[in-house]
């Protein structure tokens, strides 16, 4: 993607299979905004302490999932480890088959008016 020199905002979006914590910080650091649908399983802590249907999660860099990062990414995991957290928004949803969907994003719940306007100018 940087090869390609895109000017405009780039949103990644990815199934299941993509929400480890490196990864989110990978795309956080490349200046990458993401969507992320979750499996049943991913981050069911954070996703059962939720209040609403869309909120802002704090995932903690526990030693436990540092544990895991630190073996793969030495790098990351240092400044991962200095950083402690990183916070997602998470929207969940009931499906028509009743299971339920969730999404993970770094995007905003609300976009400014100016940021439109930016757009259409420079598209």
């Amino acid at each position: 993607m940087k090869e390609l020199e895109i000017r405009q905002p780039v949103l990644a979006v990815f199934d299941r299979g993509y929400p480890s914590p490196e990864f989110i910080d990978f795309l956080e650091t490349e200046g990458i905004h993401y969507l992320i649908r979750l499996s049943s399983n991913d981050y069911k802590t954070e996703r059962g302490q939720m209040q609403s249907a869309d909120e802002k999660v704090i995932l903690k860099h526990s030693s436990a999932r540092l544990q895991k990062i630190r073996q793969k990414h030495p790098k990351r995991h240092g400044r991962m480890k200095q950083k402690g957290e990183t916070t997602v928004r998470i929207s969940k949803s009931t499906l028509p088959s009743g299971n339920e969907l969730a999404l993970m994003t770094d995007l905003p719940d609300t976009v400014a008016a100016e940021e439109f306007e930016k757009v259409e100018k420079n598209p």
